[in-house]
């Protein structure tokens, strides 16, 4: 009877666990747009979380380092850590970079 309860209590502590890292890291989808937005920078790793700035641009968060410029931008990368402010021409907000020291799960837009 105990190692019956015992298998339970490790297959619920592997199933909360899984669980959670289902939370942290959910499954990136890809975004499929009938018209693709080639004035968009890409990111040099997966974009998490995706926030309108209210203004046509957005916030983004993810596990990337760098931001490649589109080419009607004149192309180059913008080094910005884990996130960015896209601005509604596609272009990277030249004043804000907060420089996060590790990835970013989730944003939240204030004002």
């Amino acid at each position: 009877m105990k190692v019956k309860s015992l298998h339970s209590l490790v297959i619920a502590a592997l199933l909360a666990g899984l669980a959670a890292h289902a939370l942290l890291f959910p499954t990136p989808v890809q975004a499929q747009p009938s018209t693709p937005l080639t004035n968009m920078p890409t990111a040099n790793g997966p974009i998490i979380v995706i926030v309108p700035d209210g203004m046509g641009g957005v916030y983004i968060g993810g596990a990337f380092t760098q931001l490649t410029l589109a080419p009607v931008h004149g192309g180059g990368t913008v080094t910005r850590n884990y996130i960015a402010h896209v601005l509604a021409d596609g272009t990277v907000d030249p004043a804000w970079d907060p420089n996060a020291d590790n990835l970013v799960l989730a944003l939240a837009v204030s004002g």
